[in-house]
């Protein structure tokens, strides 16, 4: 059984982040024109919770516990193409970069960036 879906325009969003602050700025940011389906913070039940929710993007934490974020990052895009993975760092290691796209993340983000960065990455989603 597939979770309820509040507005079919809406983008649902599952916020994978260990830090409670980090996680409650980010639905504050997007709840304007995003529904936050879910919230994780540890990688245990990633990628169990994101076939079962099926978000259109999962904001993922690069340093999220118990999981290796890139193997998560692949198998997400392996297994559920249609969801979009945004990748979040504490510390922007350019170097990391192409590995995280390689990955499959559509995008690699610095938590401390201007929200506007991330609400771009949100606005290159098509809407379901």
């Amino acid at each position: 059984m597939q979770p309820p879906i509040a507005d079919a325009a809406r983008l649902r969003i599952l916020i994978a982040d260990d830090y409670a602050p980090m996680v409650l700025a980010l639905e504050r940011l997007v709840s304007l024109d995003c529904d936050v389906v879910g919230r994780l913070a540890d990688g245990r039940s990633l990628l169990a919770e994101t076939k079962r929710l099926r978000p259109d993007v999962l904001l993922l934490d690069l340093n999220l516990p118990n999981v290796n974020s890139l193997w998560a990052c692949e198998e997400i895009r392996r297994t559920m193409p249609a969801t979009k993975v945004i990748v979040l760092t504490g510390g922007l290691d350019p170097h990391l970069r192409p590995h995280v796209l390689a990955a499959g993340a559509s995008a690699f983000i610095e938590k401390s960036a201007a929200p506007h960065e991330l609400l771009a990455a949100l606005g290159d989603t098509p809407p379901p």
